[in-house]
């Protein structure tokens, strides 16, 4: 059976960093809050092979600079001198172009794979029991 109040804990721990679900998380990922009308398995199947299915727009790049820092996050804006890359936590950070060396489209989700690995099986329930509104 699954708790929902553990469910938002494991929420708040694993998933808001990307996600926001009512008037929790961040707007880096798909917002979760509408998520209840699909069924477990699709929830499910989301966390476990978050590449199943793209949404476009959620594509991660990756981003080298000239000095060899390098940023992972989605592409929020671009001018003909700058990108903008949205990271986890909502974090933006703005490059110049003048100064990438690499930017690239792993055409991959930020979310990692195997994520329901740091998980138990019951805090997966509870995480699921939280998003359907059990």
């Amino acid at each position: 059976t699954p708790n929902a109040t553990n469910g938002r804990e494991v929420f708040q721990n694993v998933c808001m960093g990307c996600h926001r679900y009512g008037d929790i998380g961040h707007d880096v990922g798909p917002d979760l809050t509408g998520i209840r009308s699909q069924s477990l398995e699709s929830i499910l199947l989301h966390i476990i092979n978050p590449n199943s299915l793209m949404v476009s727009g959620y594509e991660s790049f990756y981003l080298e600079t000239n000095s060899g820092d390098v940023y992972i996050g989605l592409i929020a804006s671009e001018t003909d001198t700058s990108v903008t890359l949205k990271q986890g936590l909502g974090i933006e950070s703005t490059i110049l172009r003048e100064d990438i060396a690499i930017l690239e489209s792993n055409s991959l989700s930020m979310m990692p794979e195997e994520l329901e690995a740091g998980m138990t099986r019951q805090e997966l329930r509870d995480l699921l029991g939280f998003l359907k509104g059990e």
